[in-house]
């Protein structure tokens, strides 16, 4: 911009650009809302589907919770990790045959963590529901300003 308004003065390099820059920028918001607008005209959320997925993958994403309270009772946290990484995995693999997801049963029995909490309390802390914070208000007050700007009406 500060070559635009000094060295480039009063010559085509300048004048050129500003000329299609501006038209183009509001040629590019246009088609990124027309498409915004097709992506969620008719949006539907299937609260039965989302349960089924946050109770079959939910419990992978909750096992930081279960390595951080370990470690602060004195866990080794990379002795923690491999513990929660082998589970892991077998979890997957269980999964993967079609059968329900056993971490949570596979972490509430393994010695190792045992040792440093309850199987009530490594199940407790397993609940990913817990883990949405902000987000449920956050998209619905996006969602509300997205329709308010489309249709100028306040939600």
């Amino acid at each position: 911009d500060n070559a635009a308004h000094s060295l480039l003065k009063r010559t085509l390099d300048d004048s050129g650009n500003r000329r299609t820059i501006l038209p183009e920028a509001f040629l590019i918001v246009d088609e990124c809302l027309r498409r915004g607008q097709r992506l969620i005209d008719g949006l539907t959320i299937d609260d039965h589907a989302r349960e089924r997925l946050l109770s079959t993958y939910g419990t992978f994403s909750a096992t930081e919770v279960v390595l951080m309270k370990c470690v602060k009772r004195g866990g080794n946290r990379q002795d923690l990790h491999e513990v929660i990484r082998e589970q892991s995995l077998a979890a997957w693999a269980t999964l993967r045959e079609g059968r329900p997801n056993p971490l949570a049963q596979l972490l509430c029995d393994d010695p190792r963590l045992l040792t440093l909490a309850t199987a009530e309390e490594i199940r407790s802390w397993l609940d990913a529901s817990d883990h949405l914070g902000d987000a449920p208000a956050r998209a619905r007050a996006l969602a509300a300003d997205v329709r308010n700007n489309l249709t100028g009406e306040p939600c």
